[in-house]
């Protein structure tokens, strides 16, 4: 692992990495070999031809990063005998139920809203399960061939926006926080891509057997 101070990318020892001096200088080296600091790492994505996204590629990034964070997966048999998938989400924020119902507008996806409940949430039922970008339903886990495919432009706003539902802002560093130990290396690959300065830290909640290992 390279790692330093706000900065940490797993590799393997004689992997080369091409890093960029304080002079502005290109060289390469093995992974295992870096002894420099303050040099720069060069990394590169797929710019699209216009230099942005569209509404409706972005709207599918907000429906992706909301399910994945705040999603129900549900299998109930119907009347004939036939399974039926959905999901359930809630939420209290007014600025996320927006969010996520314009999406769902944009998307065209069939949804039913629920009034605000005893806790203060506001309910959304989703019919149609599928959700490109996600690999496995149940463990919400990212499909990282899918995402890594995308253009910078997408990978950009797929970062911006995963802070915002599962995540937070602290100062003026953004923070990912998850269970899910292969959605934040995932987080991780893509902000090197698009320029950030990323490392994993990890923390126990010993509340109660149950509960899991925390990856920010």
């Amino acid at each position: 692992e390279i790692s330093k101070g706000r900065f940490s990318l797993t590799t393997t020892r004689n992997h080369d990495l091409v890093y960029i001096d304080n002079k502005g200088v290109e060289y390469k080296q093995p992974a295992g070999d870096k002894t420099y600091s303050h040099h720069f790492l060069k990394t590169s994505a797929t710019p699209t031809l216009s230099g942005e996204i569209g509404v409706r590629e972005r709207a599918e990034i907000t429906y992706l990063c909301a399910i994945q964070a705040d999603g129900s997966y549900k299998q109930t048999i119907k009347s004939n005998n036939q399974p039926h998938n959905s999901w359930r989400v809630a939420f209290k924020k007014e600025a996320k139920i927006n969010r996520f119902r314009e999406a769902l507008i944009t998307l065209e996806i069939p949804y039913s809203e629920y009034p605000v409940d005893e806790r203060g949430m506001v309910g959304f039922y989703v019919g149609n399960p599928l959700v490109k970008g996600l690999l496995e339903y149940k463990t919400k886990t990212f499909d990282s061939k899918y995402i890594l495919n995308k253009s910078n432009e997408w990978l950009q706003a797929f970062v911006t926006e995963s802070w915002l539902w599962d995540g937070s802002i602290k100062g003026s560093t953004p923070i990912y926080c998850t269970t899910n130990k292969s959605n934040v290396t995932l987080l991780q690959t893509v902000g090197h891509i698009v320029g950030y300065r990323c490392r994993i830290m990890t923390s126990e909640d010993s509340r109660k057997d149950s509960y899991k290992t925390y990856y920010r």
